[in-house]
């Protein structure tokens, strides 16, 4: 069976078929829940990872990574956080492994790169290094596979 990789790039608020980046605006530093130091299942329980569909909107690749729960499942630790400081950006690689080949065409890539938004308490929004973020960043990409 012929694996398949593709890297996905998320850039703040766009997706590029590439490596995931993100850049704050925000003038306090942020941390991030940051997927070199969760693992990649761990991470995946926070987010449905990369969706590939056609432009009709049929769904041709889901990520197909397995997701690992914390315990609790609302439950969170300072080491999965990086901090990204005010005006900088951060680069996340995630691979994803296609085992079926998908036809050359254009498609539409979306991806949600996570918060910690059902996590954390009020008392714990503000740490030492940063204010830990909450959101999420849901993205699309118009994307072409040659």
């Amino acid at each position: 069976m012929k694996k398949y990789f593709l890297p996905v790039s998320v850039i703040f608020i766009i997706l590029s078929a590439c490596e995931p980046a993100l850049e704050t605006p925000d003038l306090s530093d942020l941390l991030i829940i940051d997927p070199d130091k969760t693992g990649p299942n761990l991470f995946h329980y926070f987010t449905n990872g990369l969706i590939i569909y056609n432009l009709n909107f049929n769904t041709v690749f889901s990520s197909n990574i397995g997701f690992e729960t914390p315990t609790p499942w609302n439950g969170w630790k300072i080491e999965w956080l990086s901090i990204i400081k005010s005006g900088e950006s951060r680069h996340f690689t995630i691979n994803y492994i296609i085992t079926t080949p998908i036809d050359p065409g254009g498609y539409n890539a979306f991806f949600v790169y996570p918060g910690l938004e059902f996590q954390i308490k009020k008392e714990e929004l503000l740490q030492d290094s940063g204010r830990i973020w909450l959101g999420n960043i849901q993205t699309t990409k118009n994307i072409t596979i040659q």
